[in-house]
């Protein structure tokens, strides 16, 4: 089992998250409060915790507006926060993204989602 599969099965333990043990990836979801969050097990054990903000108006005025309001949040956020904005592939939803790098300690990858699911709805409350 790879360091990144182990570091997620404790994590799963700890929290005694609805997962089936020995998890063995690539992919999970699980929710917290309002929050779903994704975890993809990329290439050289990285991490991908995504969550979606909110989906994306069909109109294109609509549609201009919120991605530059979300635009605008995401540039104001980079500091504080390391979760970036993206828009998924059919571009009907904005999610925040989050890389956690091979190496991490396990209350690390705990603070790391916990930091990306209020960042989420910190977002949320500001749409």
């Amino acid at each position: 089992m790879s360091t990144t599969v182990q570091l997620i099965n404790d994590w799963v333990r700890q929290n005694g998250l609805p997962i089936p043990l020995p998890w063995q990836g690539p992919k999970a979801s699980l929710s917290f409060d309002t929050v779903r969050v994704h975890l993809h097990v990329l290439g050289g054990g990285v991490i991908l915790l995504e969550a979606r903000l909110c989906d994306l108006p069909e109109a294109a005025s609509a549609r201009d507006k919120l991605m530059l309001r979300l635009t605008r949040t995401s540039l104001g956020r980079l500091r504080q926060n390391p979760a970036v904005l993206s828009v998924d592939a059919d571009g009907g939803a904005a999610w925040l993204q989050r890389r956690v790098l091979p190496g991490i300690a396990l209350h690390e990858f705990d603070a790391a989602v916990e930091a990306l699911v209020n960042e989420v709805e910190l977002w949320r409350s500001l749409l």
